[in-house]
């Protein structure tokens, strides 16, 4: 492949710019660093889900298959035929939490919502202007929805961090204390750990955490089936998509947290190298055309839907490498194994509670950023009231009897079992039309 003129490589001291190629060894070491940082989260997004439908080995093993190849199926096309950047995409928290919510309604609700949500968004970036949705995220909002995707996620890992979902025979407290000391070491790890070598902890941590449980004799007692090595993958459920009104809506406000994500890994990138405001436009509507694309895939296939990771913009400035098929080979790799089923199979056996606590490790981190970008863009009292009340009515909806809940009408139903659509809704309403800004 010919070398072509890299975008910000000579600006910003990169080694290859976004349209250079490394030389081939060096491109699949570079690829497989990125695989260690997309493998966590698509064990987070597996792990989480087999608790949530209740799947059978057959079905776990055929879910991860699906998981792997779809985000480095899409990983792929991003970087050569979407935004172009060195980017990672895999399962979307947001998504993932909206998939949690909805899945006492039963798998089909999840793929109506994705499906159809996911074609209003690609159509949305066919015909609208990103810009036009960027004036209603404000800085305010952003951070409820980076804190309440957090903080609404903790009630549905309580469960594994206690070992109550795959029980060692072990008491409860064992297994939480065996989980914190993994939260612990994950955040120090994290801390203390410097340059490239940071962006490791999580899978340090998972590594580290199923030895410690091993050791604590804390390993689940799972099935010994083992599977082919390699093997087509197949729909883990049938295809039978609804569309109540609550899958809908709360598939609506997850597709809203994955599009201000979106903005900001991609805004953080071309930053990094100095790419023009044009550009990042350009970019950012094939980018959320193909999003949209993705969480039609993911609601078919009965997967959780991708967003384009954030972390990427700080692992293209520690390698100092800016190309775009690195996040290629990345996707290669995570396309190839999902053709392995043995490897997959082996990826599931990891405890859930180690995963459950590298994820509450990485929660942290992510709160704290969102009270870094409140500090950093703080202006008046009203700030912190937007702030504050919202995440306390997200939370309040979080902690809500299940029987209150059910209780109440359809779409009132909707905003008392959903703490991230409840939270994002009072943040709008608070930051455009009740709280009045001052002056900065």
């Amino acid at each position: 492949m010919k070398e072509k003129t890299s975008t910000g490589k000579k600006e910003a001291g990169f080694l290859y710019g976004v349209d250079e190629r490394p030389p081939w060894a060096l491109l699949f070491f570079y690829g497989l660093q990125w695989f260690f940082m997309l493998f966590p989260a698509l064990l987070t997004a597996v792990t989480l889900c087999d608790h949530a439908f209740s799947f059978s080995t057959d079905d776990r093993i055929r879910f991860v298959q699906l998981t792997f190849i779809i985000s480095g199926a899409f990983t792929i096309v991003q970087s050569l035929w979407g935004h172009g950047y060195p980017v990672l995409e895999g399962p979307a928290t947001a998504h993932l939490l909206t998939v949690l919510f909805l899945a006492p309604l039963g798998v089909s609700s999840v793929q109506g919502g994705m499906v159809f949500c996911g074609a209003v968004l690609s159509l949305w970036a066919l015909i609208l202007r990103t810009s036009q949705v960027r004036r209603f995220f404000t800085p305010n909002v952003v951070v409820v929805i980076l804190m309440l995707i957090a903080f609404s996620l903790l009630p549905h890992l309580i469960a594994d961090l206690t070992g109550q979902n795959g029980p060692s025979g072990r008491p409860g407290w064992v297994t939480f204390s065996a989980s914190l000391l993994v939260v612990l070491g994950t955040a120090l790890l994290s801390e203390r750990m410097k340059g490239y070598f940071r962006s490791f902890a999580m899978l340090v941590g998972i590594v580290g955490g199923t030895f410690i449980f091993l050791i604590l004799d804390l390993i689940p007692k799972g099935e010994s089936d083992f599977a082919p090595f390699l093997l087509l993958p197949g729909l883990w459920t049938d295809v039978n998509m609804r569309f109540p009104p609550m899958a809908l809506v709360s598939c609506l406000v997850s597709y809203a947290a994955v599009v201000v994500n979106t903005m900001g890994s991609l805004a953080g990138l071309a930053s990094v190298l100095s790419e023009r405001e044009s550009s990042l436009n350009k970019r950012l509507r094939r980018c959320l055309f193909l999003n949209g694309l993705s969480g039609i895939v993911c609601g078919i296939t009965g997967t959780v839907g991708l967003v384009s990771y954030g972390i990427s913009p700080g692992m293209v400035a520690m390698q100092r490498v800016a190309s775009r098929y690195v996040a290629t080979t990345c996707g290669v790799i995570a396309l190839v194994l999902g053709f392995l089923p043995r490897i997959a199979f082996l990826c599931s056996l990891v405890p859930p509670a180690v995963v459950a606590a590298v994820l509450c490790a990485a929660l942290g981190s992510q709160v704290a950023a969102a009270f870094k970008m409140a500090r950093e863009n703080y202006r008046a009292v009203r700030d912190t009231t937007v702030i504050g009340i919202s995440v306390v009515v997200g939370l309040l909806v979080a902690l809500m009897p299940e029987r209150i809940a059910m209780e109440a009408p359809g779409w009132i139903r909707l905003f008392l079992k959903n703490s991230l659509v409840s939270g994002i809704l009072v943040a709008l309403l608070l930051e455009h039309l009740v709280v009045k800004s001052g002056e900065s």
